[in-house]
């Protein structure tokens, strides 16, 4: 009898232990598929871009030398920087409130682009293969999770070009171009694609020129 009596102490200390740790929540969300991407893509609008060459800290950041001879120097990248109008007129929203399903933005250049930044700062900005051994360079992206019905979001993608001024290649790669170089640039900027994308598939591209979507 008393062996009993533990035994039904011990089940029920299970059971109300089970109840205060439940298993954690599964993500029933499913993947968004081809059709689907395509059905959102279709319409989405592409109100505006604009792109301008900046070295602006509270747009795009900085980076402090710990060491060398410009040990403590705070330095702010000259960086490509993109606003972006991006318009939902669908009835289905686009995009999702969860980790790594909100909408992403990517731009393919042209080879006139391509070629205007080889020649100005020596590399594709727009590869992240192509600036593994800059020190210091890299590109941001910024934008609201989700489209709603009718809504208009905006969205800014940023480039590192180099650091004016460097003189510690380690920490901060210098900048190549000159002014006349970026000026050149500049003009080339809009010379490509505007590729949008949810959970790696693609919903729409956007000659950034036109504004124009192309077709798949």
């Amino acid at each position: 009898m008393k062996k009993r009596y533990i035994f039904a102490l011990l089940a029920l200390f299970l059971l109300t232990t089970a109840c205060q740790n439940p298993s954690p929540p599964v993500d029933k969300t499913s993947r968004l598929s081809k059709k689907e991407a395509h059905e959102l893509g279709n319409h989405l609008e592409l109100v505006k871009v604009d792109v301008s060459i900046v070295t602006d800290k509270r747009l795009v950041g900085s980076t402090i030398i710990t060491e060398g001879k410009d040990k403590g120097k705070e330095l702010v990248p000259t960086s490509l920087y993109y606003e972006i109008d991006l318009k939902n007129t669908g009835k289905k929203r686009v995009g999702k409130e969860h980790p790594d399903k909100g909408i992403e933005m990517e731009i393919q250049p042209h080879i006139p682009l391509k070629n205007a930044l080889e020649e100005s700062v020596g590399f594709n900005v727009f590869n992240p293969d192509d600036n593994q051994d800059r020190s210091g360079l890299g590109y941001g992206f910024s934008s609201p999770s989700i489209l709603k019905y009718n809504e208009q979001g905006n969205f800014t993608l940023n480039y590192d070009l180099g650091f004016k001024g460097s003189t510690n290649k380690e920490q901060a790669s210098p900048l190549k171009a000159s002014d006349q170089q970026l000026k050149k640039l500049e003009l080339q900027l809009l010379d490509g694609v505007l590729v949008v994308k949810q959970e790696k598939q693609v919903l729409a591209k956007f000659d950034m020129k036109t504004k124009k979507r192309i077709e798949k």
